[in-house]
């Protein structure tokens, strides 16, 4: 893997755990990685408080998730996918 995709990986990934820390409501999260050939998933995956991501993205409130971690992502070719309901 290129220096720069492990680095935007490292990054987003830990700008998802602070988001966890920060707004979840719980005491911790499960990190999962997925590796074949020309591909690299990761899932960071609470159980949350949740919230609705259309909501987030229609007041601007998402500016974090989307800068820290699509962003991130989309520099190196990649791509984030952020699931959440509320409950």
């Amino acid at each position: 893997m290129p220096d720069e995709v492990g680095a935007a990986v490292t990054a987003a990934m830990g700008e998802a755990l602070r988001n966890v820390r920060s707004h979840a409501g719980t005491g911790g999260a499960q990190v999962l990685a997925r590796f074949s050939p020309g591909r690299l998933e990761v899932s960071v995956i609470d159980q949350g408080r949740g919230f609705r991501p259309a909501e987030l993205a229609a007041d601007g409130r998402s500016l974090g998730l989307r800068r820290s971690v699509s962003d991130r992502m989309q520099a190196v070719g990649g791509t984030a996918d952020i699931w959440s309901e509320p409950g």
